[in-house]
């Protein structure tokens, strides 16, 4: 008998995140959105491979804008971790140190008057810090301003994925919602 090995997909690339960003750029742009900031989560783990080592009170976030080039906003001291990512080469690196506003560094890179899409997990005192710093500018969740976006696909399917995980007779699910029933009842 001979054994067919599946086709290995290609490597995936820095094209590969920039043609992700693209796309939810375009997406933004197709609902009257300046931009599109994405907090540390899936969503920036899919469009530029960097997952923070730790999620931590210090503002981190990816700025897609259809004016400027995809710009990685995070903590100095994260960012060795950024640059070795997947997808750092297709983004610009801006960093800040402790003890200056994080919000004043980010406001640069934003559109004052802008109205964004936010990933719906930023902490509200990264979008209250914003807003202090860009009082013009509005914020709405990914989901309810992209619900089509590629963004909202991915999403959508981790959910869907994690939900297969934990349904009832799952070995996926947590070892406290599992039933266990007495050897004499699962023993023939």
């Amino acid at each position: 008998m001979t054994t067919i090995d599946p086709p290995v997909p290609p490597p995936f690339t820095g094209k590969d995140f920039a043609a992700r960003m693209r796309r939810v750029v375009e997406s933004a742009v197709e609902k009257g959105l300046a931009g599109v900031i994405v907090t540390p989560g899936p969503d920036l783990v899919w469009l530029t491979g960097y997952q923070p080592t730790a999620i931590t009170e210090r503002l981190t976030m990816l700025v897609l804008s259809p004016d400027d080039e995809p710009t990685l906003l995070l903590p100095v001291l994260e960012r060795p971790d950024a640059e070795a990512a997947e997808g750092a080469g297709s983004v610009s690196l801006v960093d800040w140190e402790d003890g200056t506003d994080p919000y004043e560094v980010a406001g640069p890179l934003l559109r004052p008057d802008g109205k964004f899409g936010i990933s719906d997990s930023a902490w509200a005192m990264h979008v209250l810090g914003l807003q202090r710093a860009l009082p013009k500018s509005s914020y709405r969740a990914i989901t309810e301003s992209l619900p089509r976006s590629p963004l909202h696909r991915c999403w959508r399917a981790q959910s869907a994925r994690k939900r297969r995980q934990t349904a009832p007779g799952r070995a996926g699910r947590p070892a406290s919602a599992r039933r266990h029933r007495p050897a004499s009842q699962t023993s023939r």
